[in-house]
């Protein structure tokens, strides 16, 4: 098993443990601990998706064989994934799928293979049967991955536009299948598509910035349509980015930095933290969530192509592993 390089983050020490363990304890707050496995055979050339459903975390990616075909795995624990399925036949996607709960049911959103790489959508009542793909945003379309989240009562769906300024796309539905046109909040622009977080009291979107360094942006909003505030970060990507709520409040910023390092940025308020590097090099960015029972989940895939998981859940470290400093969970 290659073991991933843990690193000098720029907030706290991270440090590995053992072959497959890190033990994690983050000042100030309950104690936690993390597991790091190789997930084979699963492979895939691009970022993946996390969710949790039902209890269960769902993981999606696209393939690496020639027909690129979305697949999703399950696992009951955290850590150790089942065999895949493959939901929509020979559907595929040369970006990275998108996960979320709405409604009671697991949704995914892909951009299709047609020459109009046309955004997809489809869902499930128990993350094994699957409704056939619909196109409900019409010829809309995208050169990246999309995002979906659920919030207040609305199921979004967030992309980066192929206009000659890469804006920011957002629409919502009620039900899945009839949503608003286009709104693109703060008439932002991203150089690389946008990660969503559902944070209870507005929406968060994150997405790299289209100046040289492609820094980070989150900006907040309560209707997808107007930005009440954003701000800019300390880091910069060449990767969308992915969010979720993080253990200590407020949220976390995965990604991956300008060396190809997996990256975070916790984020309370004012004032903003700088970056902590955790390990690498990894390839497009990795994927954070919120896994309910299993803590805070980290995704990435490294240079071989192979899909890497970390669970950060609250509790004591394994019986024998001693606790180190850790930015994060």
């Amino acid at each position: 098993m290659r073991v991933p390089r843990l690193r000098s983050g720029r907030i706290r020490r991270v440090a590995l443990i053992g072959s497959a363990a890190i033990a994690l304890t983050v000042t100030g707050a309950v104690e936690a601990h993390a597991s790091v496995v190789e997930a084979t055979p699963m492979t895939t050339f691009r970022q993946v998706a996390l969710a949790d459903f039902q209890g269960p975390l769902y993981l999606a990616w696209v393939g690496t064989d020639a027909n690129h075909t979305l697949n999703i795995a399950v696992s009951t624990d955290g850590i150790t994934f089942g065999h895949s399925i493959q939901p929509f036949g020979r559907g595929n996607s040369d970006s990275a799928p998108a996960l979320t709960v709405f409604d009671g049911k697991l949704w995914m959103a892909w951009t299709g293979t047609d020459a109009n790489h046309t955004l997809n959508l489809a869902s499930s009542a128990n993350g094994t049967t699957w409704t056939q793909a619909t196109q409900p945003l019409g010829r809309n379309n995208s050169p990246t991955g999309p995002a979906i989240s659920g919030f207040n009562g609305r199921l979004y769906y967030g992309w980066m536009g192929t206009d000659s300024k890469g804006s920011v796309n957002l629409a919502s539905s009620s039900d899945g299948v009839n949503f608003t046109a286009p709104a693109h909040p703060g008439n932002n622009t991203t150089y690389k598509g946008l990660g969503l977080f559902d944070g209870i009291s507005s929406l968060y979107i994150s997405f790299p910035a289209t100046n040289s360094d492609h820094t980070l942006w989150v900006a907040q909003t309560t209707d997808g349509v107007h930005v009440f505030n954003q701000e800019l970060l300390s880091a910069g990507t060449n990767h969308q980015p992915s969010v979720t709520a993080a253990a200590e409040g407020g949220f976390v910023i995965a990604f991956t930095d300008h060396a190809d390092n997996l990256a975070i940025i916790p984020y309370k308020g004012l004032p903003i933290q700088p970056p902590a590097e955790l390990l690498g090099p990894v390839i497009e960015s990795p994927t954070v969530a919120d896994a309910g029972d299993f803590g805070v989940e980290y995704a990435w895939v490294d240079r071989h192509n192979e899909i890497w998981v970390m669970s950060c859940s609250d509790g004591p470290p394994p019986a024998g592993q001693p606790n180190v400093q850790a930015p994060f969970c």
